[in-house]
């Protein structure tokens, strides 16, 4: 006899699955689905599984033997293309034969204790045994990447060409074809060497020279005539002054850079600070610095340029001139400032020192930008701003400036701001549009127009107290009228829009206040006794209509009978009977939680029936189900998302 899987709770047959029993399909076949496992042992330490890219035997407790309870068993590892991979070490008892044509060792390290032994390419009983003297420190032997290379021991006799000697040491002497002895230098080579000897005797045979005269400690020389140097008083060298020129003569010394070149550019002088690292901000490049004498005959820095490093970021850089003079006590102060930006084409230009400083301009000061005045600013002449005038916060637009321009306290005037007189009045005013008006005291007024009046586009409020408005009247409050309200449009209230046919049905019903409470939410009920001729308000697609309490039973029956090879439930029990043909059964998606389905198999049991989602439901996990047994059915129960099995 054989049961529905349904029984023993299988959705698939064949497959094995969460909590499920296990069975084979038709082909007698069992299925794992990726990732679940097979585990042996008390502590699942042997697992056989797939994850869907690989398949692993996993051991977790002791070694994985393969084929070693018995003698004499061949084992094969991986198909004869296959590339086999050992993850860690590999310890081989007996011996290793590899039939391979290429072995690749990707090691560092072969431990031998008796030498590697070369057969050669003949299978003979002669070998070559390479054999490593045990070292008393790491050595390394590298053999040279060449395609006809000879290694020579310390024994052999060999000629070096075109080999090259890294500090090498001759001891006694050397000879050979190009190593010249000559007092004359008659060979005049560029590929051999001379001897001391030979190089001593040629320069004491040399005659003539060049005489000095008129030097001292640190002086410079200068070409006097043929042969002869003079040594320049006025122009010396040494570490604490550098170079150095002076004269006697009023105006001199003059430092002169002459360009003769017919062109465009000439010389400059140039400062160089490379100091052997890393560039610093605030690093300076080169600085020149005037001295005279004050009253008490000291010497003082009265003025200083120095060229500095603003920001030394690779890419970014940005530098700095900047002009100081002594200010006070002698101490140098800059005075202007000039700044290269990290925005391409932006220089900062910064003028005096201190909030104290003045700065003046005899002429014209043409600003193209915008300009900003952190402290005061004494113009004598006439402010011209194109646009805009901003103090503090507030900006003021020439258009702004213009309405005050020509005003009179008192009048108003076109397109001018209003300023009231002494006694706070305004005269010749036309139209004012506006929004609340609030008056402390108390205001008169005859009729009142607003925006064309009534019959035009807008309200008109009588002196009698008669408001007519061709717009919608909003209200945050009560409404109070002592007379009639008329409404050629609707009343809105909150969210409800009642009109004029809506309040007609109102003005002609019959209906109690205890009627008008039930709809109301009244909860209070009384005993009925319902019959079939009774009716049940029911919303039918938006119109409210009565409903017979006997068409309703006829609605409520919720059972079908189906023979059909598909059909969607449409009821709360469908019976199927499949004597003359399967049966598949789609059950609806995104049904209320709480909606119940059972299908039953009636008939004779010839055929099986296949419940099925209509889109993405499940059925507890499963896309289907499947009854295979006479009078076998399922009970399927919403919860808003998936179907599950009770």
């Amino acid at each position: 006899m054989s049961y529905s899987p349904l029984g023993f709770n299988i959705a698939t047959l064949g497959t094995s699955q969460v909590s499920k029993f296990v069975s084979v399909d038709d082909s007698g076949d069992l299925i794992v689905p990726d990732g679940d496992k097979y585990k042996f042992g008390t502590g699942s330490d042997l697992q056989i599984y797939h994850d869907g890219s690989n398949s692993y035997l996993k051991n977790t407790t002791g070694a994985l033997k393969l084929a070693t309870e018995d003698s004499g068993i061949a084992v094969t590892i991986g198909h004869s293309t296959s590339e086999v991979t050992i993850g860690d070490n590999l310890t081989v008892t007996g011996n290793l034969t590899v039939t391979g044509t290429t072995t690749t060792v990707d090691v560092e390290l072969i431990n031998t204790s008796n030498g590697v032994i070369f057969e050669g390419s003949t299978d003979n009983g002669y070998e070559t045994t390479l054999i490593a003297a045990d070292p008393s420190a790491d050595r390394t032997w590298t053999i040279p990447d060449s395609a006809s290379d000879t290694v020579v021991g310390l024994a052999a006799t060999q000629t070096l060409t075109n080999k090259t000697l890294t500090s090498p040491v001759l001891n006694t002497g050397v000879s050979g074809s190009a190593i010249k002895d000559e007092d004359d230098m008659t060979s005049d080579s560029a590929t051999h060497l001379a001897t001391q000897q030979s190089i001593k005797a040629y320069v004491d045979s040399q005659s003539g020279g060049v005489t000095l005269s008129g030097s001292t400690n640190n002086t410079i020389a200068t070409v006097t005539g043929s042969n002869a140097l003079a040594g320049e008083a006025s122009l010396t060298y040494d570490d604490t002054n550098g170079l150095k020129v002076t004269s006697s003569t009023a105006s001199k010394p003059v430092v002169t850079i002459e360009n003769t070149n017919n062109g465009a550019t000439s010389g400059y002088l140039k400062f160089v600070n490379d100091k052997g690292a890393a560039g610093a901000d605030n690093d300076v490049c080169g600085t020149i610095t005037f001295y005279g004498d004050d009253d008490n005959q000291d010497n003082i820095e009265f003025a200083r340029i120095e060229g500095v490093v603003a920001d030394a970021s690779n890419g970014d850089e940005c530098g700095a001139l900047k002009l100081y003079v002594a200010e006070n006590d002698g101490n140098n102060t800059v005075g202007l400032s000039l700044t290269g930006s990290t925005t391409d084409g932006e220089v900062d230009v910064t003028i005096g020192a201190g909030a104290a400083s003045v700065v003046t301009i005899p002429g014209v000061l043409n600003v193209t930008g915008t300009s900003a005045f952190t402290g005061n600013a004494d113009f004598d002449g006439t402010v011209t701003c194109d646009t805009s005038i901003t103090i503090d916060s507030t900006t003021i637009t020439a258009a702004e400036i213009g309405v005050l321009d020509s005003v009179t306290a008192g009048t108003a005037a076109a397109s001018k701001a209003v300023v009231l007189d002494g006694s706070k009045n305004i005269a010749t005013i036309g139209t004012v549009g506006c929004g609340a008006i609030t008056s402390t005291g108390t205001s008169a007024f005859n009729d009142i127009t607003v925006g064309g009046g009534y019959g035009s586009t807008g309200t008109t409020v009588s002196d009698a107290g008669v408001i007519q408005t061709n717009g919608a009247i909003t209200s945050g409050g009560a409404i109070t009228a002592g007379g009639n309200v008329t409404a050629v449009g609707s009343f809105i209230i909150g969210s409800a829009d009642v009109n004029e046919t809506e309040l007609e049905i109102i003005d002609g019903a019959t209906v109690t206040t205890a009627e008008l409470n039930i709809l109301d939410g009244d909860t209070s009920a009384t005993g009925t006794t319902l019959a079939d001729a009774d009716r049940v308000v029911v919303n039918d697609n938006g119109t409210m209509v009565q409903v017979a309490v006997d068409d309703l039973r006829e609605y409520m029956n919720n059972v079908e009978t189906v023979t059909a090879t598909t059909v969607t439930a449409s009821k709360a029990v469908t019976l199927c009977n499949t004597t003359d043909n399967a049966c598949t059964v789609t059950i609806t998606d995104d049904k209320p939680a709480g909606t119940k389905y059972t299908i039953k198999m009636i008939g004779d049991g010839s055929n099986n029936v296949t419940i099925t989602r209509s889109s993405a439901d499940t059925f507890d996990g499963s896309t289907s189900l499947t009854l295979y047994h006479l009078y076998e059915s399922v009970t399927l129960v919403s919860d808003g998302a998936n179907y599950h099995i009770i």
